[in-house]
């Protein structure tokens, strides 16, 4: 899509939004802890975060091992845990997600996957997620949208009556991609 509307309820301003790329980008000079912590670097989320509440993040989900770890002592799935903790250190309304679990061994994928899922139910935060993994949208995901070529080819609502099978997915994926679209 190269267009496009969203609107958000409340207030009408923007919410405040956390990003997470295919990579950690961690700083490689920060500790773990201090990575989280550097999320208060960011101007526009200055004012949701606070100290205290980023380093209890790291407790409540299970990182306090790896508080004092630098990022080239992370594996790719703890690397990835801390960059998610640091886009939600901020309280956003909106966490961005763009394919996170790309470059993880299946088993950290699905590990990552599930702990994904209860940090944003605990955390309250609308989560948007880039992936090519049925079993990952169908696994968190309570809508779900299926693209190609920038265009909208099914849009299922997850946990309705309606909701998709992994082989619904793929096979709708299968032939709309092979219909040419003008």
């Amino acid at each position: 899509l190269s267009s496009g509307t969203l609107t958000w309820s409340g207030d009408g301003s923007r919410p405040r939004t956390g990003v997470v790329f295919q990579q950690p980008l961690l700083m490689p000079w920060l500790s773990a802890a201090d990575n989280v912590a550097f999320a208060r670097r960011f101007a526009a989320q200055r004012s949701g975060f606070d100290a205290d509440d980023a380093a209890k993040l790291i407790t409540r989900f299970g990182l306090d091992h790896l508080a004092a770890r630098y990022p080239d002592e992370l594996s790719g799935g703890q690397a990835q845990r801390v960059a998610i903790l640091r886009a939600v250190a901020t309280r956003p309304q909106l966490l961005l997600l763009d394919e996170p679990f790309s470059a993880l061994d299946p088993a950290t994928r699905t590990d990552l996957v599930g702990w994904l899922r209860e940090l944003a139910r605990e955390l309250d935060v609308t989560v948007v997620l880039v992936t090519h993994d049925v079993d990952e949208a169908l696994s968190l995901a309570q809508r779900i949208v299926l693209l190609d070529g920038g265009r909208i080819r099914a849009d299922w609502t997850v946990g309705s009556d309606g909701t998709p099978t992994r082989g619904e997915i793929l096979a709708q994926y299968r032939a709309d991609a092979a219909v040419e679209v003008p």
